[in-house]
């Protein structure tokens, strides 16, 4: 196989990112949905700076940010998933006492035990 139908066959799975200046300035990419299998842009706002040369260049440091992040595999539709994880009622509740056990005196202890 040459490189080109090598290159034509590969999945692509973002477009960069961009600034775009109107009215409200924001910042748009794109990136493939492992879920709906689509392309899917996402935004995010730049206009809580108010001085116009440090929102071009607070703005051109998220690009490039962004763009880094993405050329690595970066997903943020995966990302977001991992913070929505699920723990049994027991784990989490013995996870809590233990990290409440090293603060507490042993009267409190015992009480939370009974």
């Amino acid at each position: 196989m040459s490189l080109l139908q090598n290159f034509l066959n590969r999945e692509i799975s973002y477009y960069p990112a961009e600034l775009h200046e109107n009215k409200i300035w924001y910042i748009t990419y794109y990136v493939l949905n492992p879920y709906t299998n689509r392309m899917t842009q996402r935004r995010v706002k730049i206009n809580r700076v108010k001085s116009i040369t440090a929102r071009r260049k607070f703005a051109r440091e998220i690009v490039v940010a962004i763009n880094k992040k993405l050329s690595t595999g970066w997903n943020p539709f995966i990302e977001q998933d991992t913070t929505r994880t699920f723990v049994k009622y027991k784990d989490a509740v013995t996870a809590y006492f233990t990290a409440k056990s090293k603060e507490l005196q042993k009267i409190s202890i015992r009480v939370y035990i009974e």
